[in-house]
C-alpha cells in the first residue's frame, strides 16, 4: 500500500450551496440507466444532421444578397445543434468543424462576401464529413482539416482587423 503524497482534507459545502445542490448524491443505479440509454439510443445521427445542415445552408444563402437578412439566432441554433449532436453520435469531426464556424460567427459583425465564402466552406465541409460517414476525428485527415479551417479564420481576421 503506498503512502498519500499528501494529506487529503475533506472541506464540507456551506449551507448555501447545500441549497443549491441537496443531499443524498446520485441514486444507484442511475448513472448505468442513463449509460444504457445513450448506448440504445436508436435515433439516427446520419438523416438528422443532413436535415439540419440543409436548413443551416438555405439559411445562410437566404442571406447571401443582403447580409443584414441573416436570421443569426436561428442559423447559430442550428450549428449548436450540429455541434452538440456531433460527439453524441461519435462524430467529433463534425463537433470540432461545427465548434470552428461557431467562433468565427460569434467575432464577426456583419457576414459580407468573403465571411459568407469562410462560412460556406465550413458547411460544404461538413456535408463531405456527413455524407462520407466520417466517424470520429477523421483520422490522419481530421486535424489537418481543422488546421485548415482555423487558417482560413485567421487569414480573414488578418485581412478584416475590425472583425477581432
Amino acid at each position: 500500500m503506498s503512502t498519500p503524497k499528501r494529506k487529503i482534507e475533506f472541506t464540507p459545502p456551506s449551507f448555501a450551496i447545500r441549497q443549491k445542490v441537496g443531499t443524498g448524491g446520485i441514486k444507484p443505479g442511475l448513472l448505468d440507466k442513463a449509460q444504457k440509454a445513450i448506448n440504445e439510443n436508436s435515433k439516427e445521427f446520419l438523416p438528422d444532421a443532413k436535415s439540419t445542415l440543409k436548413e443551416t445552408i438555405q439559411i445562410l444563402e437566404k442571406s447571401k444578397d443582403n447580409p443584414q437578412g441573416l436570421n443569426t439566432e436561428d442559423f447559430m441554433l442550428h450549428i449548436i445543434q450540429l455541434k452538440s449532436s456531433g460527439g453524441m453520435f461519435k462524430y467529433e469531426l463534425v463537433t470540432e468543424v461545427a465548434d470552428i464556424c461557431m467562433k468565427f460567427i460569434e467575432k464577426i459583425e456583419i457576414i459580407e462576401k468573403d465571411a459568407y465564402q469562410v462560412i460556406m466552406a465550413h458547411l460544404r465541409t461538413l456535408q463531405v464529413i456527413i455524407s462520407q460517414k466520417i466517424t470520429g476525428t477523421g483520422g490522419t485527415q481530421g486535424p489537418a482539416l481543422t488546421k485548415e479551417l482555423r487558417d482560413m479564420c485567421a487569414r480573414y481576421f488578418a485581412k478584416y482587423k475590425t472583425a477581432v
